[in-house]
C-alpha cells in the first residue's frame, strides 16, 4: 500500500507540473529536470507495485480456479500491468480539464482575440477602400491637369495662328498702301512733268511772237499748242 501511495503521489505530482507548464508555454528548464526525476522515480516505483502486487495475489489467492500457478500469475501481472497503466495515463498523459470559471475566462479569451481580429480586418478593409479612394482621387486629379494643359496649349496655338493671319493682313495692307502711294507719285509725277513741258513751250512760243513782233514779220503768230494729257 505505501508503495501503490507513493506511485501515486508521483503521478499527480508529475501531471501537476505539466498542466503548471502548459499554462505558460512549455516547461523551463528547472522543470524539465524535476519532470524526469519524477519519471525516473515513477518507472522505479511502478516495477515495485508490479513485483509486490504479484507477489501478493500469489501468495494469498488459489489458482486452482484460474489454471493453476500459471492462470494466476498471468491474472497478477494483467492487474498489475493495468495498475501501473492507469497511473502512466494520469501521470503523463491525461490533460487538466478546466473548471467552469477557466472555461468562461477561457472564452472570454476567445471571443476578445475574435473581436480583436475583426477589428482588425475592418481596418485594414477600411485603409484599402481609403486607398483606393485616394488614388482614384488623384487620377482624375492627374486627367484634370493634363486636360487642362492640353487646353492651355490649344488656346496658345490658336493665339499663334490668330497673331499670324493678323500680322499677314496688316504686311498685306501695308504692300497694297506702298503701291497705291508709289502709283499716285508716279501720275503726280507725270502731271507735273507735263505741265513743266506746256509752260515752257508756251514760253517758248510767246518769245517767237514777240520776236517777230519787233521786227515787223508779218508771219502769223505761232500758236500755242497745248500738250493734252491721254490717259
Amino acid at each position: 500500500m505505501i508503495v501503490e501511495g507513493s506511485l501515486l503521489g508521483v503521478a499527480f505530482s508529475a501531471k501537476l507540473l505539466r498542466n503548471r507548464a502548459e499554462k505558460h508555454g512549455g516547461q523551463t528548464r528547472p522543470e524539465k529536470k524535476l519532470m524526469f526525476k519524477l519519471a525516473v522515480l515513477w518507472y522505479s516505483l511502478s516495477a515495485g507495485v508490479i513485483f509486490t502486487q504479484v507477489f501478493f495475489i500469489m501468495a494469498t489467492t488459489n489458482g486452482k480456479n484460474i489454471g493453476g500457478a500459471q492462470g494466476l500469475l498471468v491474472l497478477a501481472l494483467a492487474r498489475a500491468v493495468a495498475a501501473v497503466v492507469a497511473d502512466y495515463y494520469t501521470a503523463f498523459v491525461s490533460e487538466e480539464q478546466p473548471n467552469d470559471g477557466e472555461r468562461a475566462i477561457e472564452i472570454q479569451e476567445e471571443q476578445t482575440e475574435f473581436t480583436s481580429k475583426m477589428l482588425e480586418q475592418k481596418r485594414m478593409e477600411v485603409e484599402i477602400i481609403n486607398a483606393g479612394a485616394i488614388k482614384v482621387q488623384e487620377t482624375a486629379q492627374t486627367a484634370r491637369v493634363a486636360q487642362a494643359r492640353t487646353e492651355q496649349k490649344a488656346a496658345m496655338e490658336m493665339d499663334r495662328l490668330e497673331t499670324e493671319q493678323k500680322l499677314l493682313k496688316m504686311e498685306n495692307a501695308a504692300k497694297i498702301a506702298r503701291l497705291e502711294a508709289q502709283q499716285n507719285a508716279d501720275l503726280m509725277l507725270i502731271q507735273l512733268s507735263t505741265a513743266a513741258a506746256q509752260a515752257q513751250h508756251a514760253s517758248l512760243m510767246r518769245m517767237v511772237n514777240e520776236a517777230n513782233a519787233r521786227n515787223g514779220t508779218n508771219t502769223e503768230p505761232l500758236k500755242i499748242v497745248r500738250i493734252e494729257e491721254e490717259g
